[in-house]
């Protein structure tokens, strides 16, 4: 029940709004297998366009502001996992509590470059946080491309402007048999998966640069 009506809500947000969402799945998902999503970030839109693709509930991986606000803020502290960045002992909570929603049954839906890309299109450096708790647990990968989301909502902006939206679910890359010692690795091909999804389906955005990892 959880999973429809975020799936419906997140779906309500562009109806309303009134922009177009254009999916683009590359492979099909197991609808009994649990992913981590790894999305580019670039707007306030991001969480909701991507539970619009999930296969099952999924739970998001957010910095602390998001638990601020008095209605929104209650239903994130409750349904997904708070990051406070900079404070002591955080990132263990973050790893405890992702775990547990895996064990529930529940998807990740993770941002890792950490914070909202000023300077889209081509994704900034990634955190490792999500990798690393998708070795832990063994769960696939399910690198997303969100094409233009920058273009109808930025950061700071202080409004929308009208732009369909594309995204890109590419296939799933399996994290079974990793380590800790290849997570380097699994960040340079998620982060190389997602910057070509942005230069195939929208070659016009996409700076004319090699797609290195950043460094």
């Amino acid at each position: 029940m959880a999973y429809y009506t975020h799936w419906a809500n997140s779906w309500l947000i562009y109806i309303l709004i009134g922009i177009p969402v254009k999916i683009v799945r590359t492979k099909p998902l197991c609808r009994t297998q649990q992913y981590i999503y790894c999305a580019n970030h670039t707007s306030y839109l991001d969480t909701p366009v991507l539970a619009t693709i999930a296969n099952r509930f999924m739970v998001f991986l957010g910095k602390d502001d998001l638990a601020k606000p008095p209605l929104f803020g209650w239903m994130f502290r409750n349904l997904h996992i708070p990051v406070y960045r900079g404070k002591r002992g955080n990132w263990e909570l973050v790893f405890k509590a992702a775990g547990e929603a895996i064990l529930r049954g529940h998807s990740l839906g993770v941002f890792p470059e950490g914070t909202m890309n000023k300077k889209p299109p081509m994704p900034a450096r990634f955190k490792k946080g999500a990798f690393l708790i998708a070795i832990q647990h063994q769960v696939p990968i399910v690198p997303v491309s969100i094409i233009n989301h920058w273009k109808v909502w930025p950061k700071l902006a202080p409004y929308l402007c009208w732009c369909p939206v594309m995204v890109v679910q590419h296939a799933p890359i399996e994290t079974k048999g990793m380590t800790e010692a290849d997570i380097p690795l699994l960040m340079e091909k998620v982060y190389q998966v997602i910057a070509g999804g942005i230069e195939t389906y929208a070659p016009e955005y996409f700076i004319a640069e090699k797609k290195s990892y950043p460094v």
